[in-house]
């Protein structure tokens, strides 16, 4: 009966001990990837705040397009990169024209990702420059939320926002183009012949 309890007491001590084991293993991973997750954060919030000090400001409307710098980091941008871009903007650490760089090149992503990703931005907490970068960037840029009106959850978040008592006119009017069809015509009409808005077809990317 005293070997049985004991041999008990040996497996139990022997649980807690590989209980322990995996706990302490559990902790670790769970720090390198918070540490990961902060390295990726300030890579690219530091990434955006090199290309604004680059270009100066976003005066000129196809400045970045001549970036080599945003270029080259808008073609990196994944669905991670832009989530962190989102977060680095809900935290107020990306603001103004850096703000909006950050926005710009994750244009690049598939629309309905684009879309999915940025639409907890659309708020009239946000100043109107930013939410225009968002639902209608220039042209060049990319389609914002031109063709959203397929989409219900935007129609319903665009709705929402139109109907906030703080947004700018301006923003309102953008709603109003894509609720009823209008900037997608638009944008489908720069897709065909750029110079008719007064940008150069090399400013497309191919297969944009």
């Amino acid at each position: 009966m005293c070997v049985d309890f004991c041999k008990i007491l040996r497996e139990v001590a022997q649980l807690m001990t590989s209980s322990l084991g995996y706990l302490a293993i559990l902790f670790i991973c769970i720090g390198h990837l918070y540490a990961a997750d902060t390295n990726s954060l300030g890579d690219t919030k530091s990434a955006i705040l090199a290309i604004e000090k680059s270009i100066g400001d976003l005066t000129d409307q196809t400045v970045l397009l001549r970036c080599d710098a945003f270029l080259s980091f808008r073609r990196s941008v994944t669905e991670a990169t832009a989530s962190e871009i989102v977060r680095l903007i809900q935290s107020h650490e990306l603001k103004g024209d850096s703000a909006s760089i950050g926005i710009l090149a994750a244009q690049f992503l598939p629309e309905e990702r684009f879309w999915a990703i940025t639409m907890p931005l659309l708020s009239s907490q946000r100043d109107g420059y930013l939410l225009r970068s968002i639902i209608m960037p220039p042209l060049p840029y990319g389609p914002g939320y031109a063709h959203s009106i397929t989409n219900a959850a935007c129609r319903k978040k665009l709705t929402a926002l139109k109907n906030e008592p703080k947004v700018c006119p301006s923003v309102n009017g953008i709603i109003d183009l894509i609720l009823t069809g209008e900037l997608n015509k638009i944008y489908l009409e720069f897709k065909r012949d750029p110079q008719e808005f007064n940008y150069n077809r090399k400013f497309l990317e191919p297969g944009k």
